[in-house]
């Protein structure tokens, strides 16, 4: 009984030395299966680093540079078909976009002109004396 358990974990012990020699073996005989696979990859790696370096050149080039901070958002234009669009922009609906504002995005959007977000004015808090106390706090917007 008491020789049982130190027997039992020597023969665990040496199954589980056994299962590593086999692995191992199994992986000295696929070396050159696994060189090969290496040798591929690391081609196709440059392969691919060789196409980048061609490619970036016709991209930098072709590559719209931003003028402020700021990216736009592509939005997609309201567009009137041909029979709605009026002689004179008076005429215009309201409810379309305004053709000032259609143009100044478009010039934004082709980099002729910096995209800029206007910011919003926070009103000033103007305090009251009255009587040596504050009487009364207003939001004013100057």
């Amino acid at each position: 009984d008491r020789n049982k358990l130190p027997r039992r974990k020597e023969r665990e012990r040496q199954d589980a030395a056994k299962k590593d020699a086999k692995f191992q073996d199994k992986q000295l005989k696929r070396v050159g299966e696994i060189s090969k696979g290496v040798k591929k990859e690391l081609r196709l790696r440059e392969e691919e680093t060789l196409a980048r370096a061609v490619r970036k050149p016709v991209l930098e080039k072709n590559r719209i540079k931003r003028l402020g901070k700021i990216k736009g958002v592509n939005e997609l234009p309201e567009v009137l078909l041909p029979d709605e669009i009026p002689t004179s922009l008076r005429r215009m609906p309201k409810s379309t976009v305004n053709p000032v504002k259609d143009r100044f995005k478009s010039l934004q959007q082709r980099n002729l002109i910096e995209i800029r977000v206007p910011k919003k004015k926070e009103g000033k808090t103007l305090s009251v004396n009255k009587r040596a106390k504050i009487f009364a706090r207003a939001f004013v917007d100057f």
